[in-house]
């Protein structure tokens, strides 16, 4: 079923699962609105994608490790009239540690 009028906020859009969900969600007929750091890999994918499916997209530079890059996302999309309806927060990196053995000083790590 079309979604009509829904965007689709996918943070971390650059590559691998995000792009895949951002692929897929435009697939079924959302907009999208696209946050990443690696900005030539997220304005491809944007061009592939609404190439292949037609739905508008909103290209948005985004650093969410950084502690200014949420509000500087939100206030992006607030001045382009952006409102979604769903977000995928996929913005992180992973480590082979073990939850239990990171510290408080770790765990921003995950979010670079």
């Amino acid at each position: 079923m079309p979604a009509k009028n829904r965007v689709a906020l996918v943070n971390g859009a650059s590559s691998g699962l995000g792009a895949a969900l951002a692929e897929e969600l435009a697939r079924r007929g959302y907009d999208l609105a696209l946050a990443a750091r690696g900005v030539d890999a997220m304005t491809a994918l944007a061009e592939r994608i609404e190439e292949a499916h037609g739905c508008n997209i909103i290209v948005q530079p985004a650093d969410l490790s950084k502690p200014e890059g949420p509000s500087r996302l939100v206030d992006a999309l607030d001045a382009a009239d952006v409102r979604p309806s769903i977000v995928v927060n996929n913005a992180a990196s992973g480590s082979m540690n073990a939850s239990r053995s990171r510290t408080h000083i770790d765990w921003p790590q995950c979010y670079n």
